[in-house]
């Protein structure tokens, strides 16, 4: 990179490798003291949890964060001490890739059988597909696919034991067809479910884009697709280890590791990136309906390019909020009013993003086979309705994961 500066890359040969390096800074050439490390998004809480990373500083102020819809941005702000998402928390992470939880099936087997091909999660339901289906080894994941099988707009990956019973879904009910989905599965494994559909054992595979799409890429047999009700997404993460030190004086990260990050994002970068053989980049998803705000990149690159000062903007921020507080203070009841207008147009956004999850989940419904099948002329990728009614599986709260054990048990 020139005279001042120099750039070297790291593998490791899985993830819990990395992050364990991550709680041995002194350990010789260890990953704790590199400017910036890979984690899945589901690592992030644990690792903000045991202070093994750190907030990207002045995340806000860069084009990379402006160009990342409104879902992962808010997928990226975590509290400081638990690592649950939070609306007011620091940046933790930059996603740079995704993929996505995919369902391939033998196609030849289905048709000599006379069975059905697999468009919904409720599907794999089928009595003729009982003990034909691997999944892969991840509790939480099958929870979430045993959910989906409700065929309810409102209820998926993240649904809380509240979720479901406003859905009209009782407890008993739902043990049930987690039960029942258990019954179909001939085998849990994340490293042999993509064997037992090659040699037959099995005609339906729920796993990783990563694992699925290099087999449906070398067999003609195999069908792939994303259920039309939406599946899950998993994201690649670059975060910043506690003790980087390759900054000023040895102290924190790089000062080139936002140029890093900028290339990660960039839109030549996600170009080349185009669908899930690859790992996707996050700019290619689609705004979800339940976003507060719409994302629109070609406004967000404006606005970062006319943005002569991303702190200025976060300072005149800071300072209106400071000016609304002393008003509040001085005068209670425009607090008061204040509160019941901001409460009335929360529950009216709520409305209109349930409206909106319910159209779009109506609407695919009505894709075609044909049009849910991921092909490598169309890059492996989903189409932008299913991607739209997809989602990533958040931290739980203890009483959701009490629950979805009480599921598995």
């Amino acid at each position: 990179l020139g005279k001042y500066a120099g750039f070297e890359l790291g593998q490791r040969g899985q993830l819990q490798e990395m992050f364990d390096e991550l709680g041995n800074p002194g350990a010789k050439r260890s990953a704790g003291i590199t400017d910036v490390v890979t984690l899945g998004d589901a690592w992030l809480a644990p690792a903000i949890r045991r202070r093994l990373i750190q907030p990207i500083p002045s995340a806000e102020t860069y084009r990379w964060w402006r160009r990342l819809p409104p879902h992962w941005q808010q997928l990226m702000r975590r509290d400081s001490r638990t690592g649950q998402l939070s609306e007011t928390g620091e940046v933790w992470g930059c996603p740079y890739g995704w993929g996505a939880l995919l369902v391939a099936s033998k196609r030849d087997q289905l048709q000599r059988h006379n069975r059905s091909p697999i468009r919904t999660w409720s599907d794999l339901l089928q009595p003729a597909l009982k003990g034909r289906i691997a999944f892969s080894d991840n509790p939480r994941e099958f929870v979430g696919i045993a959910l989906k099988t409700l065929n309810h707009p409102h209820i998926g990956f993240n649904s809380t034991e509240a979720d479901l019973s406003k859905a009209g879904f009782s407890r008993e009910a739902v043990i049930a067809r987690v039960r029942q989905l258990k019954s179909q599965a001939r085998l849990f494994s994340s490293q042999e479910h993509v064997r037992a559909l090659i040699a037959g054992d099995v005609w339906v595979a729920a796993g990783s884009s990563t694992d699925l799409v290099p087999l449906a890429e070398r067999t003609p047999s195999v069908d792939l697709l994303g259920p039309a009700d939406g599946t899950n997404l998993w994201a690649d993460v670059w975060g910043v280890p506690a003790n980087a030190r390759h900054g000023h004086l040895q102290q924190g990260p790089s000062p080139i590791l936002p140029s890093w990050l900028e290339f990660c994002i960039s839109p030549a970068r996600a170009d080349s990136l185009p669908g899930l053989k690859t790992g996707a980049s996050p700019v290619l998803l689609p705004a979800s309906p339940r976003d507060a705000v719409h994302h629109n990149p070609a406004a967000a690159e404006a606005s970062s390019s006319s943005s002569t000062d991303g702190s200025n903007s976060s300072l005149l921020h800071k300072l209106s909020s400071k000016a609304a507080k002393l008003r509040h203070k001085q005068h209670p009841h425009l607090q008061q009013k204040h509160e019941q207008q901001r409460l009335i147009c929360l529950h009216k956004q709520q409305e209109e993003r349930a409206q909106r999850q319910e159209q779009l989940y109506a609407s695919a419904q009505d894709l075609s086979l044909d049009q849910l099948r991921l092909t490598q002329a169309g890059h492996f990728m989903p189409p932008s309705k299913v991607l739209q009614l997809s989602e990533c599986m958040l931290p739980q709260d203890s009483h959701t994961i009490d629950f979805y054990n009480w599921l598995l048990s």
